[in-house]
């Protein structure tokens, strides 16, 4: 998945485990029933899945300068701030067992066979490229731009079960 995509469920998990309106963590508000799950679901992102600060910043609506607070304020809070720590270890857990769940493929060929199997093969045209990322193996499938929808889905759809990032690049010509 990318990074925004990952960043949102991030959110609605935090939301959902933290029991928070949808607009809690990117609202304005500086209570502390605010700025905790906001703090959690940052440092979850940073900490868990490596997200940028700016895509984390450009979510909850805030600065980068937010996030890198919340970065090196984290294990200050993780020591001293009971709610906060409560917080953090409730929306990890969930993560962690959402997570843990998903696989990861071993090998290019282990990849390149599954996709495979679901149809999903390069094109001799390389209007659109997807760089897939899944574990530490990295594969990229060409397909053309009439194609991309239908192959994009098949992608999403053939990983459900996999742990995965990818990148979209368009080919200028």
């Amino acid at each position: 998945m990318n990074a925004k995509i990952n960043f949102q469920e991030i959110l609605h998990l935090t939301n959902k485990v933290l029991n928070v309106p949808d607009d809690a963590i990117t609202g304005k508000s500086r209570e502390s029933q605010n700025v905790i799950p906001r703090a959690v679901c940052c440092m979850i992102a940073r900490n868990q899945e490596g997200i940028k600060h700016s895509t984390i910043a450009k979510a909850i609506k805030k600065n980068r300068a937010t996030v890198y607070y919340y970065e090196t304020k984290h294990d200050i809070y993780m020591k001293v701030w009971g709610a906060y720590r409560k917080s953090y270890n409730k929306v990890k857990k969930e993560y962690d067992y959402i997570n843990n769940g998903k696989d990861v493929f071993k090998s290019y060929k282990e990849f390149k066979k599954h996709l495979e199997k679901h149809n999903i093969a390069d094109s001799p045209s390389d209007d659109m490229i997807f760089h897939l990322y899944c574990g530490k193996v990295y594969i990229t499938i060409n397909t053309s731009y009439l194609k991309f929808s239908n192959i994009f889905e098949q992608i999403k759809f053939a990983l459900k079960d996999y742990k995965f990032k990818y990148n979209i690049e368009a080919k200028n010509e």
